[in-house]
């Protein structure tokens, strides 16, 4: 984001999206305070990053075409049109420009390129105005992410190990005057590696310059020296850590209290001190729940939280803690919004694991699943219910290996390593409606451990690790191809159904995924306060196993809802509610896919007032801003349209209501919806009333 002849100008990888004024805009697009307009048509492929450069916009991205003119990576904008700027870049693959920077009066571009302008100058490279050239020998390996300049230098950050023939732990300056005039030093030691467990090495993702030093940020556990986990200061005297966050990722999240609560084998600082296991976010800082959740010191394994849910007020939490707070509790406790209580005696908690691994409220009752034999002193083989005061056992089924719990259309279902009605265990998805259980046809390879989610009358599953999701509608199964690999967590938030993983968060559009964040191993996936929080057993660019993000399309947090007998001449209301934090937001609502004019459908509130028989059917309404549209759930409103009285059935009071406000002129009486109350109007009316209702 960027300052251009008195315009803001944005850019990214938002999709091709067509103005007011029917001007199409892709990736790069400009706001005069008044309307948003595209330039030239934009880019092809995502924009990274802008620079104002010698009275011109300079976009670098990895793109190959600027306003339909062929720009490899980099490309320059007059306020008229695009040009290359000397062929652009080049390498054996497709050049990425990821950042720019305005130096000594020339224009640097990072990025993974081998060559700029046919010049020799790998991942980083200068324009004059006329020409490219290289900075030394440039990188000998990986790709610069940022660049920011402080004091007279280059500070240029990335994956990169080597530069200029130097070691350089992915962070390096350049200078052009001074004792190390145009030649490559290495800022201190460098940031560390994440990890040796997974092929993964840390970087250095942005640069800012704070006045009272160089402000690096990235994927690193340590910066040498100073301690710091994804975020640091470099002064002249050298590294400063900023800040500390949670030491572990959360494993669950939730919302209680207009608070979003975090659950997992963490420990993090908070006022007075730290707190394990549990703590709630206000939306500025993390504060403990109620002492936290932990284990007696000489328990293993680790703390885990499997399941976190709200019943009748009170948020619920299980894992494998023996202790809430103050209170001994046998892996599962409630928070009332002051203090921890157990459910009963929980399960006993001997040798190791999660006795239990689901959590999910159905009909009044809090349904429990995992590997427990018994439960608050009842005998259960898995699977049981909690009504507010007892426990009691859920028989014809036994849950060898949690999986998931979800409510869908009605009924209860749960995945992983079952065994129902005395046949044998495997792997099952089973559904549960108070008095029998059923097996999906189908789809019963789900191994233990998979996930569930329900959104928009779907039902959604996945299995732990893998890449295939899949969706039933009731009916059928239907496949979601082209999610990454190794699926983590899978829920419906945002007003979509989001799959957490290695390769980041991917969310379903309807048509395909589309990578939101790629924050790395996402192992939770929640919503507050209309950003998507997500947590990653490694840290992300701020240092913290915890993040957030902002959608850049409007995402619903109300859903239109239908109804089965809906009565001709009542006022009913159709309402969707976007996330907060959207400027811009326009509705328009439909009728069976049919635009409704405005003024009427085209609000937040759509207001069917009298209702006439031409009114039945379904809407859904699409909520657009300048980055994108959403098209809420649909509602259906049935209606019987002969039924006037509204009493279900087709009788002569029917015709009584009817006739006296056909002869009042009363819209209601406009059967056919022509717009006219008239003869036609009774000849129509009369004829459904002779069929009845359905």
């Amino acid at each position: 984001m960027t300052v251009y002849d008195d315009q803001l100008v944005i850019a990214g990888a938002f999709v091709p999206r067509v103005n007011a004024e029917n001007q199409e805009f892709k990736r790069i697009a400009s706001w005069d305070g008044m309307t948003w307009r595209g330039l030239d048509g934009g880019m092809n492929r995502i924009v990274n990053s802008l620079a104002v450069y010698q009275g011109e916009l300079i976009a670098g991205g990895r793109f190959s075409t600027a306003g339909g003119t062929n720009a490899s990576g980099v490309a320059a904008w007059n306020g008229t049109e695009w040009r290359a700027l000397q062929g652009g870049m080049g390498g054996p693959a497709i050049p990425n420009v990821r950042a720019l920077a305005v130096y000594r009066g020339r224009l640097i571009a990072g990025g993974g390129f081998e060559r700029a302008g046919g010049v020799l100058a790998p991942g980083i490279a200068s324009w004059n105005g006329q020409s490219w050239s290289g900075l030394s020998t440039g990188l000998a390996n990986g790709e610069v992410w940022a660049l920011a300049v402080r004091s007279g230098r280059l500070f240029v950050g990335g994956t990169f190990t080597r530069v200029g023939g130097i070691d350089a732990n992915r962070i390096a300056v350049w200078s052009v005057a001074g004792a190390n005039a145009n030649r490559w030093v290495a800022l201190g030691d460098g940031v560390d590696r994440l990890s040796n467990r997974v092929d993964m090495s840390s970087s250095v993702r942005a640069l800012f310059n704070t006045g009272n030093g160089m402000l690096v940020s990235g994927r690193f556990v340590t910066l040498h020296d100073g301690g710091a986990k994804g975020i640091g200061l470099w002064t002249e005297s050298g590294w400063q850590a900023l800040g500390s966050g949670f030491n572990s990722a959360p494993h669950r999240f939730e919302t209680y209290g207009g608070e979003l609560v975090a659950a997992g084998a963490f420990t993090i600082p908070v006022e007075g001190g730290n707190t394990t296991g549990i703590a709630r976010w206000n939306g500025q800082v993390w504060r403990a729940l109620g002492g936290g959740l932990s284990r007696e010191p000489g328990e293993s394994p680790a703390l885990t939280i499997a399941a976190m849910s709200k019943y009748r007020g009170e948020l619920v939490v299980a894992g494998d803690f023996t202790r809430a707070g103050s209170r001994a509790v046998g892996g599962i406790a409630r928070w009332n919004g002051s203090r921890w209580a157990p459910l009963g005696s929980g399960v006993p908690m001997t040798g190791e694991g999660t006795k239990i691994g689901a959590l999910a409220t159905f009909r009044g009752e809090l349904f429990a699943t995992g590997t427990f034999a018994e439960i608050g002193g009842v005998t259960a083989r898995g699977i049981a219910a909690w009504d507010g005061s007892r426990w009691r056992a859920i028989e014809g089924a036994r849950c060898v290996y949690p999986g998931d719990m979800c409510v869908y259309q009605g009924e209860l279902y749960i995945n992983g390593i079952l065994q129902i009605d005395g046949r044998e265990q495997r792997s099952r998805l089973v559904s549960w409606n108070g008095e029998r259980w059923r097996e999906l046809a189908g789809r019963n390879n789900q191994r233990g451990g998979s996930l569930l989610a329900s959104h928009q009358g779907e039902l959604y599953t996945a299995q732990v690790g893998g890449s295939v999701v899949w969706a039933w509608n009731g009916a059928a199964w239907r496949f979601l191809p082209g999610v990454d690999r190794n699926i983590l967590s899978l829920e419906a938030v945002a007003g979509q159904v989001m799959a957490g993983g290695f390769d980041g968060i991917a969310a379903w559009d309807g048509a395909a995924w589309q990578r939101i964040s790629e924050s790395s191993v996402v192992t939770a996936i929640g919503s507050y306060r209309g950003e998507v929080v997500g947590a990653t057993s490694y840290p992300s660019n701020d240092g913290d196993h915890f993040f957030r993000l902002r959608l850049a399309r409007p995402w619903l947090t109300r859903q239109p809802q239908g109804s089965a007998h809906v009565c001709v001449g009542e006022t009913h209301d159709l309402v969707v509610t976007v996330a907060p934090g959207y400027d811009g937001v326009t509705y328009q609502w439909r009728h069976n896919g049919e635009p409704i004019d405005a003024p009427i459908g085209t609000h937040r509130v759509l207001v069917l007032s009298p209702l006439r028989p031409t009114d039945a059917g379904v809407y859904d309404c699409v909520v657009s801003n300048p980055c994108g549209s959403v098209t809420s759930a649909a509602a259906e409103l049935r209606l019987c349209a002969p039924d006037y009285n509204c009493d279900g059935a087709t009788t002569g009071a029917d015709v009584t209501v009817f006739y006296d406000l056909w002869f009042a002129g009363n819209a209601a009486a406009d059967f056919n919806g022509d717009g006219l109350v008239d003869n036609q109007d009774v000849v129509d009316f009369i004829a459904a009333w002779q069929g009845g209702c359905p």
